[in-house]
């Protein structure tokens, strides 16, 4: 069919309490939350509304997202 595989490469910010997860192959994807776990359970939903608004097929398997890059204040 249309739909295609999706891979998110996401770059993790954290400070204490709170992460900042940004997607690195889909410009202006992000998400927050009190944790890494929170932030990535977030992502999903952050990228379905775009291709639902572009009325794209996608398919987004388990392990979806990849972090490539750890920054700590």
């Amino acid at each position: 069919g249309s739909e295609k595989m999706l891979q998110i490469n996401c770059i993790w910010e954290h400070n204490g309490a709170d992460s900042l997860l940004y997607a690195e192959n889909f410009i202006g994807a992000f998400t927050r939350g009190e944790s890494l776990e929170v932030a990535e359970n977030k992502m999903y939903a952050e990228i379905k509304s775009y291709y639902t608004i572009k009325s794209i097929g996608f398919k987004i398997s388990r392990g979806f997202l990849s972090i490539i890059s750890i920054h700590s204040r």
